[in-house]
């Protein structure tokens, strides 16, 4: 249960970590299930920026995970 809080509180700083910009687009896109357009319309943004944004920021959010990989890659259990 330690083990699961402290990823949920990892990730969350990650999350918090990447710029604004991309973050509110990958939280529309990938946690809330707008479509890009829907994105795009809520963001006052073009469906192309959506698209480059929600890029960017899974990639940097893919970074800051691998670097954080040993945590995510514990087992959940102590044996």
């Amino acid at each position: 249960r330690a083990l699961a809080t402290e990823r949920t509180d990892r990730l969350e700083l990650h999350l918090s970590s990447i710029p604004e910009e991309f973050r509110e687009v990958l939280v529309l896109v990938a946690m809330e299930g707008l479509s890009y357009e829907e994105a795009a319309f809520v963001t006052g943004a073009p469906v192309g920026t959506v698209r480059s944004r929600l890029f960017r920021a899974r990639a940097a959010l893919r970074k800051k995970l691998l670097d954080d990989r040993e945590l995510f890659d514990a087992p959940d259990r102590i044996r």
